[in-house]
């Protein structure tokens, strides 16, 4: 959704099944993740090079041990991949600790991407600049979160300012970096008010991320039919697995394995998780929203009485 929608990693993507972008007056050409594959006047399509198919597998140990709880959310996403293809390896890596500037504001020494940050008294404006310098050239991703803000932005050494969400917090991806590139991170504040900030600033690994995306996109669901309401297709699976489903659950969906009924799993209470042994299977989903069937069997009963009363 072009209204909703912010630039944000590509394991993100990958999860959420994001293949394409639509962009008018916007350059994606700073993002090793997608490739523009048409432009008719300001208007770009870009194609998601590491967008996962609706369904794929992971290994089993990724439903009941993720650990979602975590501040730091590329902490989440590494333990996402690593849990999910068994691997060891992050796929992002932290960026060395900013060099600060303040005014109006005391801000305390970092501590595991965290700010103290105090407001002093007489101060006419709060704010807190963080300086990061890039130890090699890659892609590079921001997370910053604080309170009683008026605006947060990062800049990079070329002055491209990119404004960060200030309602809740969010990773966005702020383009390729060069080795020795600043990425500056402002944070100001309300006036008389300063809160704590989180600042996760972290580079993509891709080879990390590439080795584990090929193993993600190795044995997926090859859809068969898809409607608004229906989805069904088949999947050959080499050892016991999830299979993923990217379709956000609700009340409503319906499974079926091989032609038998089974209870729906979640992933994160979010995404619906198909627990499948080795070999080739059929997978059918069907969505009938949360009323529909009471609703149809009142209309049928207020026609009978209705057709009883004439």
């Amino acid at each position: 959704n072009r209204f909703t929608y912010a630039l944000t990693d590509p394991v993100t993507d990958a999860i959420l099944g994001i293949k394409y972008l639509i962009g008018r007056g916007t350059s994606l050409d700073n993002e090793t993740s997608f490739e523009l594959v048409k432009q008719i006047d300001e208007t770009h399509l870009y194609k998601n090079k590491y967008a996962l198919p609706m369904g794929y597998m992971v290994q089993p140990v990724l439903l009941h041990t993720w650990n979602t709880d975590q501040d730091n959310p590329f902490y989440r996403l590494n333990d996402f991949v690593k849990l999910a293809t068994g691997t060891d390896e992050n796929v992002f890596t932290k960026i060395s600790r900013p060099h600060t500037a303040s005014a109006g504001v005391i801000v305390h020494p970092e501590q595991n991407g965290c700010f103290d940050c105090e407001y002093r008294g007489d101060a006419q404006i709060a704010k807190v600049e963080l300086t990061y310098t890039i130890p090699e050239g890659q892609q590079v991703y921001a997370f910053v979160e604080s309170g009683q803000v008026e605006y947060i932005s990062a800049e990079r050494s070329d002055g491209t300012e990119i404004l960060l969400p200030t309602d809740v917090g969010g990773i966005i991806s702020v383009g390729y970096l060069e080795k020795n590139e600043t990425l500056k991170i402002t944070v100001e504040y309300k006036k008389k008010h300063a809160e704590d900030i989180e600042a996760y600033i972290y580079g993509l690994d891709k080879e990390a991320w590439e080795t584990a995306y090929a193993k993600l996109n190795d044995e997926t669901l090859q859809i068969t039919e898809h409607t608004s309401t229906k989805i069904e297709g088949t999947i050959d699976v080499a050892e016991d697995g999830i299979c993923i489903i990217s379709v956000p659950y609700e009340k409503g969906w319906t499974l079926k394995v091989d032609g038998r009924k089974k209870d729906v799993q979640l992933l994160e209470d979010c995404m619906i998780a198909v627990p499948l042994s080795a070999g080739e299977h059929n997978i059918h989903l069907k969505f009938v929203p949360n009323g529909m069937v009471p609703g149809r069997k009142l209309t049928v009963c207020g026609l009978l009485i209705f057709a009883g009363m004439c």
